[in-house]
C-alpha cells in the first residue's frame, strides 16, 4: 500500500514539474515571440516607410530569436561608400541608440538577438550590425 502511495505522489510531483515547466516556457518563452511576430506583422503593413529623406525601412522579420530589420539608402551607390569605416560608425551609433531604448533593451536582454541591414540604391550590401545583450551589458 505505502508502495502505491509513494509511486502515486512521484507522478504527481512530475505532473506538477511538467505543468510548471510549461507554463514557464509559455510565459517566457512562446508568449513573449508570439506578441513580437504579431509586432512585426504590424510593422510591416505599414512599409515600405522612409525613416530619413534617404534611407527607407523594407521590412522587419523575427525568425529563431532574431529580429532583422532591412534599409535601403536610396541615395547611396556601395561604390562610393568606405564600407569598413561606415560599417564601424553605424555599428558604434547602432549600439549606443539600443542601449539608450528601454524597449529595444528589454528585446536584448530577453535573449534575442537585433540585426540591422543595410542596402544601397541598387540592392547592394552595405553593411550589416547585429546586436545582442552583451553589447548593453557594459552601458
Amino acid at each position: 500500500m505505502e508502495e502505491k502511495k509513494s509511486k502515486k505522489s512521484f507522478w504527481m510531483i512530475i505532473v506538477l514539474a511538467c505543468a510548471g515547466l510549461i507554463g514557464y516556457l509559455y510565459m517566457n518563452v512562446i508568449y513573449p515571440n508570439q506578441k513580437l511576430k504579431e509586432e512585426i506583422a504590424n510593422i510591416n503593413k505599414q512599409l515600405p516607410i522612409m525613416v530619413d529623406p534617404s534611407t527607407r525601412l523594407d521590412s522587419a522579420t523575427f525568425d529563431k530569436n532574431e529580429l532583422t530589420y532591412s534599409y535601403t539608402f536610396l541615395n547611396a551607390d556601395v561604390t562610393e561608400i568606405e564600407l569598413d569605416k561606415f560599417a564601424a560608425e553605424l555599428n558604434t551609433r547602432l549600439k549606443i541608440n539600443a542601449c539608450k531604448n528601454e524597449g529595444t533593451k528589454e528585446i536584448l536582454n530577453s535573449g534575442k538577438t537585433m540585426k540591422y541591414t543595410y542596402k544601397d540604391k541598387n540592392n547592394a550590401d552595405v553593411a550589416s550590425v547585429s546586436l545582442n545583450k552583451t553589447d548593453c551589458d557594459a552601458k
